[in-house]
């Protein structure tokens, strides 16, 4: 095996980073499966490659928790490992034997040797840590910490498993000596006292792994082991084979899935079988019952049933099972269950106060060491990899919708912050457990290998150029641009964050095409000129009933036509498009797909640059598919919701999903918008990942995507249906509007006395230093233009303080895109003003949720939650009073004026504006909680579940 320094920059066909098993097996394969004189890298900064954390251990009682029959490294031997092991071990191996790790590394290790020793000059093992990827003319270059550089055609991500995420334990510093942070560190377990008490936090596998470490350098001490449940591993015993039972008509919910296992571990009970042979015959399946589950169902599982599987699923060999129970019957080893609510680390020790999961009491562990045994950190925006952290900050990858690791195709293709499956970006292993779920185990780990090794020596053999006349920009104007090479075709999507709203910008030949334009549409004109272009098309995919639409004035501004469904009934002139509509501008080809459904006249447009390929490149799907969610279906007047959901499911299926799986997909809102209820944060998509993770496409039936779309739906802002007929209509000119005109203090003293809304757009800490009695706070940091459309209504007519002119500005466009075009006039000077004409201002209490808790054990305070019904039923603070944010302005609340009232969200923006409702009420004793839910979660407090799955 050959090691190199890093001097010099010779190609490569494919560089593999990380040298893991899963590192160690792909290159195996490629070496050995390869026709064409392919060349590898391996870049690996530990050991030798093969090994790993895991199979690196020095431990001989850290064994493998798979039998040796079944930890082959080749998909084609399955008993490859069992006769190695023979050979190079014990010639007494037997199948069902549970070999020491090391063993297993030594083996993996084996593997790559023999494939490199069998293709020599194809392999080149760098020394060295990859820290960035930069692609340039369709090669990839390597940046190496030791200052060297690989260029490469493909790379593979295969990086294993991180360390374990810090849990946030109140009073733990980053130097508290006592504390370990990494388990898996060289020096990790140093200086531990021989006969005092250590506490793992964690009862995992982690867990397990570091007390027979301890045990075996001679530690005597008692071993605590605390975690949120208190489960260990089960550990493994023979059970007869049971038969696979899951299949395409089984459960898709983690409720239902829970229900069929326990049906079947009953039914195997009966059979004198054993829980295990029901669990184990169903992972072969595991990845396509994960693939199977809505996104939320997949939520669902990882909160409430995961370390249940777990648990029963990772099981240890029998001897540590053996181990474990002794242990624990001798008092050496005690597990504890609950969370931690301080640490305190003096020069004796550490103090760990935790709640009691069972009792809620409180309880303490006095020990000498601390160290994390949480399990592997997954989430890749924290995990301190330069690397990962690299191609995030390029937009190159990102996380898959759980936080379990990064979001891939179907073939282990990396998928970028646009949506799209790279070309050149792969990755094996725990980084694909969001996708897959069952992805860090030898048995997976080989398939992936093989089925990768494939696709990579296809696509070098056939050198796909799919995208590749394209380059995706990104500015701080949030327009993201598709910009051709070769000037044939020009795209851009603007994205306005306040309103969730994404339109778009087409150009080919000179001819602009606008879709779905905002209500102030300057930006389209100059984007268009700056490219030569003149606007002749404009399209709406449907009547928006969340903001204003732009289309009338930029008609009347450039003599562009406007298209629309003909179902819209238009006031405006218009060309009204049906199914099979077709426009072509220069080498682009727009076709309009009726899709009715969010609404009736609902339309989306495919896209085809006909000189680069006769295949669609991308679908604009306006409200009926957005990235995770479909259109809400009521928002008609004369049509029901069960109506309107009938129809979307059909539009899907029989339109949207007959289109191939590469073709991008750009939605008109994305998340944060009210016209959905799930969407992704992301820009775009692509057909085949919404296929397979868009929770709405996962429902197999008419019948039950009716139901499910219409029950539960959140309530419907009044202006919404306001919204949609002032689009029908055409919206007047923004140069049309009244300029705004200033008032005196006294002037609005006298209108706030007839009932006039002040709407106060600083910031809320600003608001709760000094306000003007009676004002409502929107920030125009958030939502600001949709919450005012909620709060106060179109015809509000309200009277805007501010602190300076731009803020005025700012607040009257986003006032007119959503339909606020009667402003009242302005407080001149602000607050400054009112206080300087001698009226006094109020103030607006605000708490930390430490100081609510602390509250809560002394005082009668009342917590009121104004979120939405979902984010309440997912978990809301004990006896909090559910009143979202929406309603609350005619709720009826059974409090009194004076009463304490603590107000809380999710992050603290939507309670700033409720508490300024409450006191505009007359309640006097209100205070905002800062930080919202997010932190009382974060501070580990005690929250309650209302859909909780009992197990």
């Amino acid at each position: 095996m050959k090691q190199t320094g890093t001097d010099g920059e010779i190609f490569f066909n494919i560089a593999i980073v990380g040298g893991g098993f899963s590192g160690a097996s792909l290159t195996a394969v490629l070496l050995g499966a390869a026709d064409l004189p392919l060349s590898v890298v391996l870049i690996e900064r530990e050991g030798n490659p093969g090994r790993g954390v895991a199979y690196g251990t020095r431990f001989g009682g850290h064994l493998l928790n798979v039998r040796a029959q079944n930890m082959s490294g080749r998909v084609d031997d399955p008993l490859h490992f069992l006769r190695w092991a023979q050979e190079n071990y014990a010639a007494d191996v037997q199948p069902g034997d549970y070999l020491p790790r090391r063993v297993f590394g030594q083996y993996a290790e084996s593997i790559l040797r023999e494939a490199d020793e069998s293709n020599p000059g194809r392999f080149e093992w760098k020394r060295d840590e990859a820290i960035a990827i930069r692609q340039t003319n369709g090669k990839a270059e390597i940046y190496l910490r030791g200052g060297g550089r690989v260029v490469a055609g493909r790379v593979v991500l295969a990086l294993g498993n991180f360390p374990p995420a810090d849990p946030k334990f109140p009073g733990r510093t980053d130097s508290s000596p006592r504390y370990v942070s990494n388990p898996w560190a060289a020096n990790a377990l140093d200086g531990a006292e021989q006969d005092k008490a250590v506490l793992l936090v964690g009862s995992g596998l982690t867990s397990v792994d570091v007390a027979i470490a301890l045990r075996e350098r001679g530690f005597e001490g008692k071993i605590h082991m605390l975690s949120r449940h208190g489960l260990l591993p089960q550990q493994h015993k023979p059970v007869e084979p049971w038969p696979a039972f899951w299949n395409n008509e089984s459960p898709r919910t983690a409720r239902g899935m829970l229900q069929l296992l326990r049906e079947q571990v009953r039914e195997a009970e009966q059979q004198n079988n054993d829980w295990r042979a029901v669990v184990d015959s169903l992972r072969p399946f595991a990845q396509k019952v994960w693939s199977s589950l809505p996104l939320r169902e997949r939520r669902q599982f990882l909160r409430h049933l995961r370390a249940y599987w777990d648990v029963h699923r990772h099981r240890v060999a029998p001897q540590i099972g053996v181990m474990l129970t002794t242990e624990m019957d001798q008092g050496r080893i005690q597990t504890h269950a609950g969370r931690v609510i301080e640490y305190c680390e003096s020069g004796d020790g550490v103090e760990v106060s935790y709640r009691d999961r069972r009792s809620g009491e409180l309880r303490k562990l006095s020990v000498d060491r601390v160290i994390n045994c949480t399990g592997p950190d997954a989430d890749v925006r924290r995990i301190n990899d330069p690397l990962l952290q690299d191609l995030l900050s390029q937009n190159l990858v990102r996380p898959d919708a759980l936080s379990l690791g990064l979001d891939t195709a179907e073939d282990g293709a990396l998928i970028d912050g646009r949506g799209i499956a790279s070309d050149f970006l792969y990755t094996i292993g725990p980084l694909r457990k969001g996708n897959l779920w069952e992805t860090t185990a030898v048995p997976e780990i080989r398939v992936q290998a093989s089925q990768l090794a494939l696709h990579l020596i296809s696509s070098l053999e056939r050198q796909s150029v799919q995208f590749s006349d394209f380059e995706m920009l990104h500015s701080q104007t949030q327009i993201a641009q598709l910009q051709p090479k070769d000037g044939s075709m020009y795209f851009e999507q603007c994205y306005l964050g306040c309103l969730a709203h994404a339109s778009y910008i087409l150009i080919s030949q000179g001819e602009a095409i606008i879709v779905d334009p905002q209500r102030d549409v300057e930006m389209y004109c100059e984007i268009a000129s700056s490219r030569g272009a003149k606007i002749r098309h404009i399209f709406e995919t449907h009547l928006h009933a969340d903001f204003v639409s732009g289309h009338k004035e930029l008609a009347a501004r450039t003599g562009a036509n406007i298209y629309i469904g003909a179902r819209a009934n238009a006031a405006f002139p218009h060309v009204g498009v049906h199914d099979g509509f077709e426009l072509r501008v220069g080498s682009m080809r727009l076709q309009v797909l009726e899709t009715p459904g969010h609404t009736p006249e609902s339309i989306c447009l495919l896209i085809t640059d006909e000189e680069k390929s006769a295949k669609p490149w991308a679908v604009l799907t306006g409200d009926t598919l957005f990235l995770g969610d479909v259109g809400r279906p009521d928002l008609s007047k004369t049509h029901t919701p069960q109506e309107l959901a009938g129809l979307l499911y059909d539009s899907v299926h029989e339109k949207i999903l007959k289109l191939p799986d590469d073709v991008l997909v750009y939605p008109a809102h994305g998340a944060g918008s009210l016209c959905g209820r799930n969407m992704r944060a992301e820009r775009s998509s692509t057909i085949g990942i919404e296929r397979l993770t868009n929770h709405a496409l996962q429902i197999a039936s008419r019948e039950e995507f009716i139901a499910e779309l219409t029950a539960n739906l959140p309530s419907r802002p009044e202006y919404f249906l306001q919204d949609a007929e002032l689009n029908r209509q055409g919206a007047t000119p923004l140069s049309e509007l009244p300029e705004l005109q200033p008032m005196s203090a006294q002037e609005l003293a006298a209108a706030l006395e007839n009932g006039v809304n002040a709407l106060d757009v600083c910031s809320g800490d600003a608001f709760a230093a000094g306000h003007v009695p009676g004002s409502i706070n929107i920030a125009l940091s958030g939502q600001f233009a949709s919450w005012a459309g909620i709060v106060l209504g179109l015809s509000s007519r309200p009277v805007l303080i501010a602190d300076t002119d731009e803020q005025l500005s700012e607040a009257r466009l986003r006032l007119a895109r959503v339909g606020i075009e009667d402003v009242r006039g302005y407080l001149r000077d602000g607050v400054e003003g009112w206080t300087r004409a001698g009226f006094a201002l109020i103030g607006l209490q605000q708490i930390s949720v430490q100081t609510l808790y602390g509250w809560r054990q002394t005082a009668n305070v009342h917590v009121i939650d104004v979120r939405r019904e979902p984010e309440f039923q997912a978990g809301h603070i004990p006896d909090a009073y559910w009143v979202p944010l929406d309603g609350l302005a005619n709720a009826v609340l059974p409090l009194e004026r004076d009463a304490l009232i603590a107000v809380h969200c999710k992050g603290g923006y939507r309670s700033a504006i409720a508490c300024s409702i409450l006191q505009r009420a007359g309640f006097r004793k209100v205070v905002n909680v800062t930080g919202g839910f997010d932190a009382w979660q974060e501070a580990q407090l005690p929250v309650i579940d209302e859909q909780a799955i009992e197990v």
